[in-house]
């Protein structure tokens, strides 16, 4: 998912997540307590419009929105 985002936004613009907050941790090769936390993203919202020169429509003032299927 963040690759697919990442084409779309740059440093600055405003997202909307929605997902959930999934933790976990492991030992590595040293056998080290290794703690991960990841944001898995279900949903996301661009919360600028889509281009800046341009004025967004009256309907149109939000980007789209992407959806995560499971994968």
């Amino acid at each position: 998912m963040a690759d697919r985002i990442q084409r779309f936004v740059k440093k600055g613009d405003r997202l909307g997540i929605e997902g959930r907050i999934h933790s976990r941790h492991y030992k590595n090769r040293d056998q080290q307590d290794v703690y991960v936390t990841e944001v898995i993203i279900e949903e996301c919202y661009f919360l600028e419009p889509k281009s800046q020169e341009n004025e967004p429509e009256e309907n149109d003032e939000f980007a789209s929105i992407f959806t995560v299927e499971d994968e």
